[in-house]
């Protein structure tokens, strides 16, 4: 979150609502390429966890079915 208003609570909001930065005016051109640059890592890091729960649940599902299959072939 880019403001002209450094305040505390606006900056706690801001940060407890999902923003990666709070950066106040007037912006530093570095401080803003390195925010970005982080959050950018952040967004990427979060796609990989989701993609390989997803995976996992996937997997967890063919297990579970391959359980269920044993199972049944046990059975009289």
């Amino acid at each position: 979150m880019i403001t002209g208003h450094g305040e505390y609570g606006l900056a706690l909001r801001a940060l407890r609502g999902g923003a990666y930065d709070f950066i106040q005016k007037p912006i530093d051109r570095d401080d803003f390429v390195a925010s970005l640059d982080c959050a950018l890592r952040a967004h990427a890091l979060n796609r990989r966890v989701r993609d390989r729960q997803i995976a996992l649940e996937r997997c967890a599902s063919e297990l579970e079915c391959i359980v269920e299959k044993l199972a049944a072939r046990e059975e009289p």
